[in-house]
């Protein structure tokens, strides 16, 4: 009876695994070697480096730069922080495979040298709770789809090239850091609970218009550098009247050069 209970228990372990003995599917792994791939512009000496190999597994071999559940055998953190990455983000390779996108919880590339844009698929990976992308060279408008990511609670897209106006952010009602200074968002600022957040700046950017009331939670460094935004924490004051709006901003900020 004893050796019938011991057999049940090993079954679940062993179905685990694949042919080559890895609890990370082939399909999973390959996908992960694709998207560094892409990072590293295609030099694959740097998967060989970080010990990232189709016949390896993430888990079990401690591939450099991911962090795993030990548990239920899933990849949760992709830890990629100043690796002089200066290829491009594929977030089709990643969250276009369900395993990964049921389980990865933090995408970290801060530091890198990474151009291009950021994918809309980003927004299929539900489960990201911090995308963090700061000091990088990627530019192009931010996905409306990010909107949708209701885990997110960190949001870093600093010191970027990053244009236009901004998604509305203002739907995901967790998002407790949002950082975007240093880039070239426009348009007006969403209206965010800012006592939700811990940390918040879109400083130096084209933004215009009036700050949502922030209520005391933030100062002005979270919104210097934009020469068309008013109010307070601001001492540029907002116009009065309607009609002038931005407009008389404008004037204001050429008559002062």
């Amino acid at each position: 009876m004893k050796q019938t209970l011991v057999w049940v228990l090993m079954v679940p372990f062993f179905c685990l695994l694949d042919p080559t003995g890895s609890v990370i599917e082939a399909e999973v792994r390959s996908s992960l070697i694709s998207f560094l791939g892409n990072l590293s512009n295609g030099d694959t000496k740097l998967a060989t480096d970080l010990g990232w190999e189709q016949e390896s597994d993430p888990c079990i071999d401690s591939w450099n730069g991911i962090v795993c559940n030990v548990e239920n055998a899933s990849v949760t953190r992709l830890h990629l922080e100043r690796f002089n990455l200066s290829g491009s983000l594929d977030m089709g390779s990643l969250c276009n495979v369900p395993a990964i996108a049921n389980s990865l919880a933090r995408l970290i590339l801060n530091g890198n040298y990474l151009s291009g844009g950021l994918p809309a698929e980003i927004s299929v990976c539900r489960q990201l709770t911090h995308l963090q992308i700061g000091g990088n060279k990627f530019e192009g408008k931010l996905p409306d789809s990010l909107a949708s990511m209701d885990n997110l609670k960190a949001l870093n897209v600093s010191y970027n090239n990053f244009s236009g106006t901004l998604p509305n952010l203002s739907r995901i009602s967790g998002l407790q850091t949002f950082l975007a200074q240093e880039n070239q968002l426009s348009g007006k600022i969403p209206v965010f609970d800012f006592y939700n957040f811990d940390d918040f700046n879109v400083s130096f950017n084209n933004f215009s218009g009036r700050i949502p009331d922030v209520d005391g939670y933030f100062n002005s460094s979270s919104f210097m550098g934009n020469p068309l935004l008013c109010g307070n924490p601001l001492q540029n004051s907002c116009p009065r009247g309607k009609g002038k709006g931005i407009s008389a901003v404008l004037n204001k900020h050429n008559t002062s050069k």
